[in-house]
């Protein structure tokens, strides 16, 4: 098997959501992070035969990059990544040392829709870092629904806002809290669908991949 390189950045993606992960028969790939705040789930390219665990996904894929395009043969308890004369022998982790999905996560009622761009996207994220503000809340102004980055402990703090689309049909105020370190997202175009239970649903357009985030304790839907 040789990786597709959406696969490698997928990968790459999901090592900022864990660092370990465990592969299971079949195309799907999904992770869940040890604060169990972060899960995101994709089908991809490949087909696997084997399930198998990799503790530290930041060094498989380091191994993967000292080749170029290198041949993965799956066999009991090990994986042989090769090129040429040149291999690698990399050892499975025991799936009981890593935190992984073990059921599949249903959605609740849906309170809030919005699209998000890409730009829009890379917005938040490069604001939240010049403003140094940790914060970014889904909310209504002037019958828009748009993203507020901010420092909600802050009343003074400064904030940036970015238009997310219409909410001229949207009665009901409301604030859908995260923190922006939280959207560990692959640079895409998403549907963000978010519900008063505190949960939300990015899915991705390009790639594929839906991730669902914790939204704060303190978010409120009226």
């Amino acid at each position: 098997m040789i990786f597709d390189k959406t696969t490698i950045d997928i990968l790459k993606n999901f090592s900022t959501i864990n660092t370990n992960i465990l592969i299971k028969p079949g195309s799907e790939l999904s992770t869940l992070a040890v604060a169990k705040n972060i899960m995101a789930s994709v089908k991809v390219k490949e087909k696997f035969d084997k399930e198998f665990g990799l503790f530290n996904l930041n060094e498989f894929l380091g191994v993967l990059s000292l080749f170029d395009e290198p041949e993965i043969d799956f066999n009991d308890g090990y994986m042989m990544i090769h090129k040429g004369k040149n291999k690698v022998k990399y050892v499975y982790a025991n799936p009981s040392i890593l935190v992984y999905p073990t059921k599949e996560l249903k959605m609740p009622s849906i309170n809030v829709s919005a699209e998000l761009s890409e730009s829009a996207l890379s917005q938040i994220q490069k604001s939240s870092s010049i403003l140094g503000v940790p914060d970014v809340a889904l909310t209504l102004e002037d019958s828009s629904i748009v993203a507020k980055v901010y420092d909600k402990k802050n009343p003074s703090s400064n904030a940036y806002t970015v238009e997310l689309g219409d909410a001229s049909e949207i009665a009901n105020p409301f604030v859908a809290n995260f923190k922006v370190e939280n959207l560990k997202v692959l640079a895409d175009d998403y549907k963000v669908e978010v519900s008063s239970k505190n949960i939300s649903r990015f899915t991705g357009k390009k790639f594929g991949v839906v991730y669902y985030i914790a939204a704060e304790q303190d978010s409120s839907f009226e």
